[in-house]
């Protein structure tokens, strides 16, 4: 079996009610055409909220029913606080932006704090 390369898709701005449904279902249809993992690239969001992680479980049913695996990348500190607090942390594949490397959303938090 050859391993594929990760299909790369960038989310960015405010994931809100109003725009929530256009966002699933453009991601939607990258999971369904891909042959193989799908990245969601995350840095670009702005903060986070239930809309944000509503969206990423949508994402998360979508690849199970096309039989994709996806992984959230470079998830902003707020939805990964909402992640925790909804005890989804072992239900949602997050990782850093690049392995190794220090998750870009929680080291500009800490510099915003500090």
């Amino acid at each position: 079996m050859s391993h594929r390369s990760p299909v790369q898709h960038p989310v960015a701005g405010a994931v809100s009610f109003d725009n929530l449904m256009a966002l699933r279902h453009a991601g939607e249809a990258v999971i369904a055409s891909a042959e193989g993992p799908v990245e969601m690239q995350l840095g670009g969001l702005d903060g986070g909220n239930s809309a944000a992680v509503a969206l990423l479980m949508a994402w998360l049913r979508a690849a199970a029913r096309a039989g994709v695996e996806v992984t959230f990348v470079d998830v902003p500190p707020e939805v990964r606080k909402i992640v925790e607090l909804s005890g989804l942390t072992d239900v949602l594949p997050m990782r850093p932006a690049r392995a190794g490397e220090p998750d870009r959303s929680l080291a500009e938090h800490a510099a915003d704090r500090g």
